[in-house]
């Protein structure tokens, strides 16, 4: 029995604390949880004392855990001021991405913080904390989906740790993102065209079979009937054009055109013989002073070919029309839409249109000719008479232009200007002969009829002119790597020489060979001559092309 009193209250109240103590949950560590691999440990976790009964507290705003409503848990990101990103990264555009922490990253070994008994303190997946760094990546140019290559099907919006600062890419993922699309292109086209005609002076008749007729066949006599009009070259032909180009960089903004066309030759022919026409003739103005008969020079006249009784004979007239040309072109872009592009382009031109004219004919004199009427050749005499007039005209210049593409889906319109200026070498070349066989012999002569010494030879000149060109398709994507068109084409040349244009009829008759002049006089004009006519030239139709990108 305690004496005293204050000893007596001392044991009751160790009494009263020891048991309120052991009312309590008995206090153990928690079991120490993996390491998490991978996971940002920049922060360290938060070490808490035992816990303390809100009662105890006096801190305003505190309210025992109890009387509070349940909430979700916000999944809050801490805010590191870079703007979201597009879906797909524009050229130049910066990615930040989190990182480990400088320990991690130098590849030193994780610490792992100290861990306490309360749940608070275990190692785990943090929903704040403080970003230590940084890595900034610049997004590749956009491109394309290459065939071995294809574009990444993620958004571009997550975040990515890395260890560290990234390393720079190697040159040869730039040049591989550098090849966005074809670099390489050949067309092929199918060309239908139509081309302007060349007019020649009348060339053959035919005429009435009248012996009392001094020129059968001559223009404006009675009775004569035009066979050749002189109407060259107006018939459609085909031919074909090519082009090759290489984009020199990878957006298509610059590139190298080469192309060529050509049309086939194109003949024109015209055959008369005596079965036919009886009397045929070679219609000219003759230039004399004098009477010949009944007949007052100069006048229209005419040479023969076939007559009955006197000579049975052919005629033959041949043409032929040839163009083509080169071009190189540099070509740049100019501006583009969505759907749409327009490019610049400028280089060298070279075309050329090279025709000629030949005009033959054969005479056998009958044995039964009275020599009289064909004076100065004799009975059973073979002759033969050749007329060529040839021209060529290359353009040598410069041109510049533009073209555009208008895209919808897979069809396209395309349209293409240019201008080409600079000099058209000019050549005419012209000559005749006359071949007499009789007995055997043969002698030649110099001139046939309309090719003669005053006009033979080759004449050269050059003239300035310009060669604009126009054309526009309608074409259809039929694999990403081909597209097919339909389109038309006109192409213009301001100054050309053509072979009709140099044929002159008025003839001196003291020029010609075997020709029977007699009583005339010679009128001293020094006639045919080279005319050097010109006129412009154009070659428009259809095309049916093809086109390949690699």
């Amino acid at each position: 029995m305690l004496r005293e009193p204050w000893m007596r209250a001392a044991l009751a109240l160790v009494g009263v604390l020891t048991a309120e103590v052991a009312a309590q949950d008995g206090w153990r560590p928690a079991d120490r949880p993996p390491v998490i691999r991978g996971v940002s440990r920049s922060v360290a976790g938060v070490a808490l004392g035992r816990p303390v009964p809100t009662r105890q507290l006096d801190t305003p705003g505190t309210f025992p855990t109890a009387y509070r409503k349940a909430s979700p848990l916000r999944d809050e990101q801490p805010s590191y001021g870079v703007q979201p990103i597009p879906t797909v990264p524009q050229p130049g555009a910066v990615i930040a991405t989190s990182t480990r922490n400088a320990a991690a990253a130098e590849g030193e070994p994780e610490v792992e913080p100290e861990v306490g008994g309360f749940a608070t303190d275990r190692n785990g997946l943090k929903r704040g904390g403080t970003l230590k760094s940084v890595a900034v990546i610049e997004a590749p140019p956009f491109l394309p989906n290459l065939p071995d290559r294809p574009m990444p099907l993620g958004n571009w919006k997550s975040t990515y740790p890395v260890d560290g600062p990234p390393p720079p890419l190697p040159e040869p993922f730039y040049e591989e993102l550098g090849a966005s699309g074809p670099r390489f292109y050949f067309g092929a086209e199918y060309l239908l065209w139509w081309t302007k005609g060349d007019k020649a002076p009348p060339l053959a008749t035919a005429g009435p079979n009248d012996p009392n007729v001094v020129s059968p066949g001559a223009l404006g006599d009675p009775g004569t009937l035009l066979l050749r009009d002189g109407e060259l070259f107006g018939e459609m032909r085909s031919g074909a054009r090519f082009t090759a180009g290489w984009f020199l960089d990878p957006c298509g903004e610059k590139a190298i055109e080469i192309s060529g066309f050509f049309l086939g030759t194109r003949s024109t022919k015209f055959d008369a013989n005596s079965a036919q026409y009886p009397v045929i003739a070679r219609p000219f103005f003759a230039l004399a002073t004098g009477t010949l008969g009944t007949v007052t020079f100069p006048t229209e006249s005419s040479e023969l070919v076939s007559f009955p009784g006197r000579a049975t004979g052919r005629i033959h007239i041949n043409g032929s029309s040839a163009l083509w040309g080169v071009e190189a072109n540099w070509v740049c872009g100019a501006c583009c839409g969505c759907d749409w592009r327009a490019n610049w382009l400028a280089g060298p031109r070279f075309v050329s249109l090279s025709e000629n004219l030949k005009i033959t004919e054969e005479v056998n004199f009958l044995s039964t000719a009275n020599p009289v009427d064909i004076a100065p050749f004799q009975p059973r005499d073979r002759f033969t008479v050749n007329d060529s007039f040839s021209t060529r005209n290359r353009f040598w210049g410069g041109q510049v232009g533009a073209e555009g593409r208008w895209l919808q889906g897979r069809w396209t319109v395309d349209g293409r200007a240019k201008l080409g200026l600079g000099l058209t070498e000019q050549e005419v070349t012209i000559n005749g002969s006359q071949i007499r066989t009789r007995d055997g012999s043969t002698t030649t002569f110099t001139g046939g009829l309309l090719a003669l010494s005053s006009n033979i030879g080759t004449h050269r000149r050059a003239s300035f002119s310009f060669l604009p060109e126009v054309g526009m398709s309608v074409g259809y994507y039929a694999t990403d790597w081909m597209r097919i068109s339909f389109g038309y084409n006109l192409l213009y040349w301001s100054s050309v020489v053509r072979p009709g244009g140099q044929v002159d009829r008025n003839l001196n008759v003291f020029n010609i060979p075997n020709f029977d002049t007699g009583t005339l006089v010679n009128s001293g004009e020094n006639r045919p001559t080279v005319p050097f006519k010109t006129t412009d030239y154009w070659a428009q139709g259809l095309t049916l092309g093809v086109e390949l990108n690699f």
